[in-house]
């Protein structure tokens, strides 16, 4: 949910910008976004399908976002053609933005307890030094 409260200014500092500086902040807050919002729902995946299917869970992930992507990036575009470039292909912004904020409210469960389920009969060993071992 945090991710997508750091969403909420974004598609009205783009609406409005009046110099690059709004740009960059509107390119940080997405940043934030995708980091909370995006990442979490990999980790969720991967913990719903278990140790076995990770790679499938990470394939159809990666497959769903960038889908998403080019389906808003033609929206977009042809919102932008048909009634100028401000407001209208923001409305479309908007309205993903709170879907994401009230899906993650009401209909969307951590997946911490299949996280814990799984550590218990994971033949995997723990990290002993997660930064190290993972660089």
């Amino acid at each position: 949910m945090s991710g997508w409260i750091f969403a909420i200014p974004i598609p009205f500092i783009l609406m409005y910008a009046e110099s690059w500086n709004w740009l960059i902040a509107a390119n940080v807050l997405l940043g934030i976004n995708q980091g909370l919002a995006w990442s979490s729902t990999v980790v969720m995946k991967i913990d719903l399908v278990g140790e076995k299917q990770r790679g499938l869970a990470m394939g159809l992930n990666e497959f769903a976002g960038y889908l998403a992507v080019a389906v808003v990036a033609f929206l977009t575009g042809w919102i932008a053609a048909e009634y100028g470039l401000r407001p209208y292909p923001f409305y479309l912004g908007i309205l993903l933005m709170l879907l994401g904020l009230f899906m993650s409210i009401f209909f969307i469960r951590d997946t911490r307890g299949h996280a814990r389920k799984e550590e218990d009969s994971s033949a995997v060993s723990l990290l002993k030094n997660i930064f190290w071992d993972t660089t």
